[in-house]
């Protein structure tokens, strides 16, 4: 029997915490796959996740330095263009973010980078408001994503076609259907997915008439619960 590497231990760690909505702990069990990492190889991944992290986070800073980091590591990774694509989103940026995205497209290798890049065009284009492109190439990350073993990749990715549906566009049904959807897949125990899936159906229940609906989800997102809703996602969402 082989033992698991001790980095990859601390890693499925830090993944469970990240999960459960314990950042905290997620931090400590990421650095601790850094410093038990054997090989300028692992060092990288490391880094790109706790960037990935970080972004989830929107901590702009930490991301900032840790993609600068890995950038001194590995400048033609191609997890790094998606990164800097994600990062120039991030800090509102969607030309620049078009254009890494469109690049780590042309150099993507396997499924799982290419359903990555054309989720992250999607996002891009939206954001340049080029809805009709922005929903094709979410089609094809939502073809693709079942196919490969990204966490939480197809929540991930139909919470944003819903955002843009139910407060850009307007198309409530659609924003509905992809409620639906989503609510009965498996990410939702995602404390950060549920926390905006959650207020994005406060949002459409608003916007229907459903007023009762909208209170309780509203209650719900309020009511204390273990792990807490992420404060950041909340006061974001609410505001």
């Amino acid at each position: 029997v082989t033992a698991m590497p001790v980095s990859d231990v601390h890693l499925s760690l830090a993944r469970w915490y990240a999960t459960e909505g314990d950042a905290q702990r997620a931090t400590a069990a990421y650095e601790s796959a850094l410093a038990a990492a054997n090989d300028d190889r692992t060092a990288l991944n490391v880094r790109m996740l706790m960037a990935w992290e970080a972004l989830r986070a929107w901590d702009l800073d930490r991301a900032t330095a840790l993609i600068g980091e890995a950038q001194r590591s590995d400048p033609d990774d191609a997890k790094l263009h998606r990164l800097q694509a994600w990062l120039a989103l991030t800090a509102g940026d969607p030309n620049r973010a078009f254009a890494l995205s469109t690049e780590a497209l042309s150099s993507a290798a396997g499924v799982e980078q290419d359903a990555f890049s054309r989720d992250l065009l999607a996002k891009a284009e939206a954001e340049r408001m080029n809805f009709s492109r922005a929903f094709a190439e979410w089609e094809s990350a939502l073809s693709l994503y079942p196919q490969t073993n990204v966490r939480n990749a197809v929540e991930s990715c139909l919470l944003d076609r819903l955002v843009v549906d139910g407060r850009v566009t307007g198309n409530y049904g659609a924003a509905a259907s992809s409620l639906s959807h989503l609510l009965r897949l498996p990410g939702i125990r995602d404390v950060e997915i549920g926390a905006r899936v959650h207020v994005e159906k406060m949002f459409v229940e608003t916007q229907t008439g459903e007023r009762e609906a909208a209170r309780e989800t509203y209650r719900k997102l309020r009511e204390s619960r273990q792990p807490p809703w992420p404060p950041g996602v909340i006061s974001t969402c609410l505001t």
